[in-house]
């Protein structure tokens, strides 16, 4: 008796399991197509499971406005990146990190914490911070009111982050990717 029990409970735990995975799966996938209505309903379960990388994909579609039917504001929408770190995502990291880069207050110190998060994201093994580092040390970024310089072009650190990135895919379209200016 006490093993039928055992393995009806092993059971049990299997199919919540599976089912958090499909919730988590379909959000990533629906996410990932830009698909962020019908991600929504995903995201949310895959979120109330305990799937911090949910957490990260949620809060990033509310801090971009991609889901205005779901209720919350961009601080909100920070608090919760915020948990999906505190609970080890490097997802969460990355997703913060662009959102204050590029969506955040118009500050250098805002754009500087939001580099550092990219670099720590990347340091973590973020292809995708990395990609982001890429284009940041591509292009350079300013602040949009006063057009101070916040992270110069540097294109050796560009090279360097989109190899991070993905080294066998990238390294030989080095020049098309720096775009060097003429």
């Amino acid at each position: 008796m006490k093993k039928i029990i055992i393995s009806a409970a092993a059971m049990l735990l299997a199919v919540c399991a599976m089912a958090q995975s499909v919730n988590v799966i379909e959000g990533k996938k629906l996410y990932d197509a830009e698909r962020y209505d019908k991600a929504l309903p995903y995201l949310i379960k895959a979120v109330n499971e305990g799937d911090a990388d949910s957490k990260a994909r949620l809060a990033t579609m509310i801090f971009t406005m991609q889901v205005p039917m779901y209720s919350m504001d961009r601080d909100g929408a920070l608090r919760m990146l915020d948990e999906a770190i505190e609970a080890g995502s490097v997802l969460a990291i990355e997703r913060k990190g662009f959102c204050t880069l590029n969506m955040g207050n118009d500050t250098k110190e805002d754009k500087q914490k939001g580099l550092d998060l990219l670099i720590e994201a990347s340091e973590k093994g973020s292809p995708d911070a990395s990609f982001n580092l890429f284009k940041v040390y591509r292009d350079g970024i300013k602040t949009y009111s006063d057009g101070e310089v916040c992270v110069a072009k540097d294109d050796a650190k560009a090279l360097e982050y989109i190899e991070k990135a993905d080294p066998n895919h990238y390294s030989s379209n080095r020049k098309v990717l720096i775009r060097m200016d003429e």
